[in-house]
């Protein structure tokens, strides 16, 4: 029996993308509220949204999803996407110059090029580096960092319903529900050799559970990154690094309007 997610997909082709794609668009937005409207359904958005961002929708219309206009689950988040051929990629919406001066801030519509597409939503495995702030008692991975930022970074993550990890600098790949013991360690500090080493074991941690896995974003500095991001592509996966470039106060700036905070 088809799921939900497999009705809304199935609906979302035959209204939306088959008639979009006989007209030779190039360009195609769908409206959530619409595909809730038009299904009868109820206390379903965030449902549909998943299900228009996910990457098997995306797949089986060849399309991908560029940009999302809205909040982060709303009858009125709206997806755009282009077709999967098209090249080279020019966003929805591209982003505005932010006026020069110390207190300029960075909208949703100003961030740089990454950090305005989309389809690191469509990820099928979402990586997360650990923060110095954690908690002073043991506890699960995912409750003992405490930052603003992996606070933030967990909110939009968790709502994809993919598989996601902690990169921890002492553990390595760290699966979010581990209890784990505070502790003081950073990349940032370690020498290439032992950022090389310890990449490496988050690599062998991760290979076994890379099956039906095709894309991945990363939520990390360079430190982290480094020598992870070879090798995953080396593995014919795709890589997504949306905050790629920007400095920390962009980032809690860009992972609170992801999450529609």
């Amino acid at each position: 029996m088809p799921s939900k997610a497999d009705e809304i997909r199935a609906y979302a082709l035959e209204r939306y993308v088959r008639p979009w794609r006989d007209g030779g668009g190039t360009r195609l937005a769908i409206r959530a509220g619409d595909v809730v409207r038009g299904m009868g359904l109820h206390n379903a958005t965030p449902n549909v949204c998943s299900s228009l961002e996910g990457r098997k929708f995306q797949q089986d219309a060849g399309i991908v999803l560029v940009s999302r206009e809205g909040p982060l689950r709303s009858t009125t988040t709206t997806f755009h996407y282009e077709t999967a051929s098209a090249s080279p990629y020019v966003p929805a919406y591209p982003p505005k110059s932010p006026k020069p001066g110390p207190d300029r801030r960075f909208p949703r519509n100003r961030f740089p090029h990454s950090a305005s597409d989309e389809r690191w939503r469509s990820a099928d495995l979402c990586l997360v580096s650990c923060v110095s702030a954690k908690q002073s008692a043991p506890a699960k991975a995912k409750d003992l960092y405490v930052s603003a930022w992996f606070r933030k970074a967990r909110t939009c993550i968790e709502p994809l319903g993919c598989p996601w990890y902690i990169l921890s600098a002492k553990h390595g790949l760290l699966d979010p529900d581990a209890v784990i013991d505070p502790y003081e360690e950073t990349l940032n500090a370690m020498p290439a050799d032992r950022r090389r080493t310890w990449a490496h074991g988050v690599i062998e941690d991760l290979a076994p559970r890379l099956s039906g896995v095709g894309a991945v974003t990363v939520f990390a500095g360079m430190a982290y990154r480094e020598f992870l991001e070879a090798e995953l592509r080396g593995r014919g996966l795709e890589l997504y690094v949306p905050m790629q470039g920007l400095r920390i106060g962009q980032q809690l700036s860009w992972l609170s309007a992801q999450a529609g905070s």
